[in-house]
Parts: C-alpha cells; structure tokens; sequence
C-alpha cells in the first residue's frame, strides 16, 4: 500500500508550455547559429582563400546546433520539468499548505462517475485515517491544499482514486478555489 500515499506525484505538469519554450529557443538559437555560421564561413573561405562546401555548409550547420544547444542550456534553469500544482491567477508553483495529503472516502462505486464533481465531493466526503477504513467497492480521494507565494492564492486538489492491491488506480483529479471549496463543505477538515 505505499504506492497510494504518493498522490501529490499526479499533480499538474506544465509539459506542453515547457516543450513549446524548448523548441521555440532552439529554433532562435540554430537561427542565430545560422547567421553566425555564414559569417565565420565567409571569413574563412576569405582567409583560407578556398570555396571548399565543407567548410561553407560545415559551419553554418555546426553554429546552427551549437546555437540550439547554448539557448536549451540558458533557458533550462527556468523551466521546472517536476511535478507541481500551477497557480490559476499567475500560473506560478504553489506550495501545499500540509506535509500530507489528507485522506477521505466517498460513496462512489469502483466505476461510478458524477456530473458535478464540486457538489458531490463536497456533501459526500468523510474523512478517515486509513485506506482500510475505505468501504469494499468504494474510492477515496486525496485532498492537498495549496498556497501561491506571489499571489496568495489558495486551492484544493482533490485526487479520486479506488483502491486496489498494493496501488491504487487513479480516476481523476480536481481542482478547487480552497474558500468555495470551505464554504460548500461546510466543514473545516481538510487540513
């Protein structure tokens, strides 16, 4: 069972934006390294006194990949290719407001899906201490609450899961403002 206490590993990914950065800056990088590569292949077919294709072409390719490498390399501290919850107003990393994810079981059979995940969670989740304590058939969820340190903006992340034999098989994950989330539940346990 200690696969299923890592929820928070099923957290957003910023993958597309982090790819489209990538490319994008590879290709300005080899753009640059093209230009470059032109200019030091005209000065050396000028010193070398020689047309030579290798040299011309050689170059230019050679400035081109190193371009895209020096650009990948700049940006790549700036990207965070981790796991983490983004913020929705300034889509900075939010940190979790807990060192664990609190544990809650739902009525929702293995299969089961509802239509509107913000009221049913909020009306039908109870709070347990232990997976065991999840009826047979039934799922459970994660709940993590996050807080953005630019902009203090808080929400909840509710991971949907039915347990199984030493795992768990995810169903979906959800995510909340954390004080709608409060005032609907009606409750204050999700800490």
């Amino acid at each position: 069972m200690a696969r299923i206490i890592q929820a928070r590993e099923h957290d957003k990914v910023n993958w597309r934006q982090n790819i489209i950065t990538i490319l994008a800056m590879s290709l300005v990088g080899a753009f640059g390294g093209i230009l470059v590569g032109g200019i030091l292949s005209a000065v050396m077919q000028r010193i070398l006194d020689t047309r030579s294709p290798l040299i011309t072409y050689g170059v230019i390719i050679v400035s081109a990949i190193l371009g895209a490498i020096i650009c990948i390399l700049y940006i790549k501290s700036d990207l965070s290719m981790g796991n983490y919850t983004l913020c929705e107003k300034c889509h900075s990393q939010m940190t979790p407001m807990t060192e664990t994810d609190t544990l809650f079981a739902i009525p929702a059979q293995k299969d089961q899906t509802y239509d509107d995940p913000f009221h049913y969670l909020t009306q039908n989740m109870i709070r347990i201490s232990s997976i065991r304590e999840i009826p047979a058939n039934q799922r459970g969820c994660y709940v993590c609450c996050y807080t953005c340190s630019k902009c203090s903006h808080r929400m909840v992340r509710v991971a949907d899961f039915a347990p199984a034999r030493g795992a768990c098989n995810w169903k979906s994950s959800y995510y909340f403002d954390y004080n709608q989330f409060l005032q609907a539940r009606k409750k204050n346990d999700l800490l």
